[in-house]
């Protein structure tokens, strides 16, 4: 429930799917750079420095390749294939604070040589 000018408006699951499908039609028809700027916009990259800047375009990169790509494609994460119409709709929700846990956790990963 949002309030603007003493106007509430409540955002129900039959609004939020209407707006996935628009999402999914626009995407469909815009160019991988273009999908890029949005996703770039959408994750606040402006508010990235340093590393996490290089770190978060390259999240913005992933991101905007698995949204372009057919929906019946398979993304594989975490040994399980999943279909990208399922991973592009988790990554139309990803905000900047999602980003930044995975940059976090990624450069407090240990690996082994």
């Amino acid at each position: 429930m949002t309030e603007n000018n003493n106007t509430t408006f409540c955002v129900g699951k039959s609004l939020s799917s209407r707006v996935q499908q628009f999402h999914k039609n626009l995407h469909k028809q815009m160019t991988f750079y273009e999908i890029l700027e949005n996703v770039e916009e959408q994750i606040q990259i402006d508010c990235f420095s340093g590393s996490d800047l290089e770190n978060a375009k390259e999240i913005a990169l992933i991101i905007a390749e698995v949204i372009k790509l057919p929906d019946s494609a398979k993304v594989r994460i975490s040994g399980n294939d999943i279909s990208a119409e399922m991973v592009s709709d988790v990554y139309d929700m990803l905000e900047h604070e999602n980003v930044c846990e995975v940059i976090r956790r990624y450069k407090e990963a240990t690996y082994e040589n």
